[in-house]
Order: C-alpha cells, then structure tokens, then sequence
C-alpha cells in the first residue's frame, strides 16, 4: 500500500492522505495473483459494481431461504478454488527459490560463520564465528560447536558461509 500510495504523491508531499480511500477502493476491488479473487468478491461473495459497469442480469429467487443457500455454495467455491490458487503460488514461489538456492554441504571439521538472527547494530558484525561442523543432523541442519568448545548449536544451512583459508 505504501508504494502505491508513493506513485501518487501531488507537488505537495503532505497531502498523502488525500489519495488514501482511491487507493484503498482499488486494492480491495482489484484481482490478486496469489488468490485469484479480489477482497471484496471473497469478502461478499459477489463482484463489486462499479459506477461504469453495464447492469448485470438479475436473480430470481424462487424462496425466501434461496439467497443463503447460494451465497454458502459461492463462498464455499471461493475457498476451494482459493486454496488450489495458494497452494500453486507457493509452488512457483519454490520453484523460483530452489532455482536460485545453492546447496552447499559440510563435513565434520570445517570451519564455517553463522549469519546473526534478529536487531542488531546498523554496523555490527552480520556474522560470527568461525565454528566447526560437528555433524550433519538433518539434510539441511548441521550441528556445531565454537573454537572453544563451550557453545553447541544446530544450524540451518543458510545461516552458514564458509571460511576460507588463505593460503600463503
């Protein structure tokens, strides 16, 4: 939202506000890729009708009950079909990671530096270490233990870069 809400600035940057219920309306009308559906049509089970729309063909309903009955089959529909768009999604998106990811691998012994988890100082160190391998607890998890043998670790893969030593 924020980055739509930055294309849309005036020659005055304080009146930002301003663009927020356009903004707002487009993101909840519009379709989204993971979900296939947008908000609005998943939030009430109908598209949304826009001002520029052509009228639509209207419903008869032959029972009071009827209107439930359809809304319930729509909304099931919806999660089904959801779920199925989701579930595709993240397969793409695992796709395209396993495509970039390296798969490095480990030995007892090697000298390896651990990527720092959570806040830290904008220039403090993004790793530390080194630590030794241990074993290899899991295809992806190591288990390790610092030079001085006073702290042990199981680590995932990506945390870990290796050191390399030179030689001279």
């Amino acid at each position: 939202m924020i980055r739509r809400l930055a294309k849309l600035h005036d020659d005055n940057l304080y009146n930002w506000d301003e663009y927020l219920p356009a903004r707002i309306f487009a993101y909840n009308t519009g379709l989204h890729s993971t979900t296939g559906y947008s908000p609005f049509q998943l939030m009430f089970a109908c598209e949304p009708i826009l001002p520029f729309d052509l009228p639509t063909s209207t419903i008869t309903l032959t029972k009071p009950n009827d209107c439930w009955t359809q809304i319930n089959q729509l909304t099931k529909t919806y999660k089904k079909n959801v779920k199925n768009n989701i579930i595709h999604q993240q397969q793409l998106c695992k796709q395209h990671y396993d495509q970039q990811r390296a798969d490095p691998t480990y030995k007892p012994g090697d000298l390896v530096f651990i990527k720092q988890l959570g806040k830290r100082p904008k220039f403090g160190e993004l790793y530390s270490g080194p630590f030794k391998v241990l074993q290899q607890q899991h295809p992806l998890t190591y288990s390790m233990e610092d030079d001085q043998a006073i702290i042990q670790q199981q680590v995932h893969v990506s945390r870990m870069e290796p050191v390399y030593e030179r030689i001279i």
